[in-house]
């Protein structure tokens, strides 16, 4: 049997160019470091930057990627 996939979304307020080059660097630190997940991507506008992440366990993926947010 097939675990369930989910797509776990991160909301990051700002969009300026330097909000912009800070989130990259993030989003590249989770795709060599995550382990409840693979991310799938971001999009931009509004105001917001969105991280998309697919993942078997949601919750630990949640918790992973809110404990690299400080050091990032």
């Amino acid at each position: 049997m097939t675990a369930e996939k989910y797509q776990v979304v991160f909301e990051f307020s700002g969009d300026s160019p330097k909000e912009f080059e800070r989130f990259t660097r993030f989003e590249a630190h989770l795709e060599e470091r995550l382990c409840a997940g693979v991310v799938d991507g971001h999009d931009i506008g509004g105001g917001v930057v969105n991280l998309f992440v697919i993942t078997t366990t949601p919750d630990a993926c949640v918790e992973e990627v809110m404990g690299s947010i400080a050091p990032a």
